[in-house]
């Protein structure tokens, strides 16, 4: 088969998933069917393994066409906001932590955030998870080599949240990826594009954290593709916990909130600013945000192990 005739054949592939886009698409109007098919088309045409994967599986490019209208991140390669990548035999949509940071914001769970690299030559001094760390370095000097990386994102009600990952912790996840363990050896943006990556990485750990709005299905949505790069197209709802879920939720969040010595009613305050709405009790939290808080305090809770296992 020619390459003309394979793009042809990938073209209708893409054409075929226009109705189903469409119907995604209008819950937002963030994204546009020709457009960002073009985009689709244009990234096909520069990476022939990336086709011959869309050519062996078209049904895989037709889910990660339709995930890009029900997250509503363009393809553009001006923003950087997503990407198609070939994994596992399938072509698969892939968030970068661009795209993580504008969807939150566009969501309403943020107002802003950053992803920082720490070089062994900076100074760099962690304050806490809710508090801005203090990094100061020569940005036009050597810096040595990394050694770790931070998110900082600031909420809706004014507060901050901090998260860190040492280089050796990003590194085991990079160990993971499919990419990086390759026949021939490391492919990918782990290996064009390393700083880029190390950046996501921290970004992925923090928006776990993240407070959900009544607004976030594009984010949650885009959560599970940069986490799994899956192929599902994401629905608008979310599967309830059953309610012996919760119950160990809330169970472990009060255990947690003992460990570190934390009253509870002081622990709602946050809470309530972080939903940004009135909560008088940790029960009447959903339950994607009872979730979040009990990754939220598990991270509290390493943090203390760590610095408890340090002293001694």
């Amino acid at each position: 088969m020619s390459n003309i005739q394979r793009f042809e054949n990938l073209k209708q592939v893409v054409q075929q998933s226009a109705v189903d886009f469409n119907k995604l698409a209008k819950i937002h109007g963030a994204v546009h069917f020709e457009r960002e098919a073009s985009f689709a088309i244009q990234i096909l045409q520069e990476n022939d393994y990336l086709a011959g994967v869309a050519m062996s599986n078209p049904d895989s490019l037709r889910r990660a066409v339709l995930n890009v209208a029900a997250v509503g991140l363009s393809l553009s390669p001006v923003h950087k906001l997503a990407y198609l990548v070939p994994r596992k035999k399938k072509v698969c949509l892939d968030i970068s932590y661009r795209g993580r940071v504008h969807l939150a914001i566009e969501c309403g769970a943020i107002l802003w955030a950053k992803a920082e690299l720490v070089y062994e030559k900076d100074s760099f001094t962690y304050m806490g998870p809710n508090e801005l760390p203090v990094h100061k370095f020569e940005p036009f000097k050597d810096r040595g080599v990394g050694v770790g990386a931070y998110c900082v994102a600031k909420l809706p009600g004014g507060d901050f949240m901090t998260e860190l990952m040492s280089l050796e912790e990003i590194h085991r996840i990079r160990d993971r990826s499919e990419a990086w363990n390759a026949k021939d050896g490391p492919t990918g943006p782990w290996k064009t594009d390393p700083e880029e990556m190390v950046k996501k990485t921290v970004v992925i750990r923090a928006a776990k954290s993240w407070p959900n709005t009544t607004r976030s299905e594009r984010f949650t949505a885009a959560q599970t593709a940069g986490d799994e790069v899956d192929d599902t197209v994401f629905e608008t709802t979310a599967i309830a916990p059953k309610n012996d879920e919760r119950e160990e939720r809330l169970l472990g969040i009060r255990a947690i909130l003992k460990f570190l010595g934390k009253e509870e009613p002081k622990y709602i305050e946050y809470v309530a600013r972080v939903v940004n709405r009135e909560i008088k009790a940790l029960e009447e939290l959903t339950d994607i945000e009872l979730e979040q808080q009990c990754a939220f305090v598990d991270q509290l809770a390493e943090k203390k192990r760590e610095v408890d296992n340090a002293a001694s």
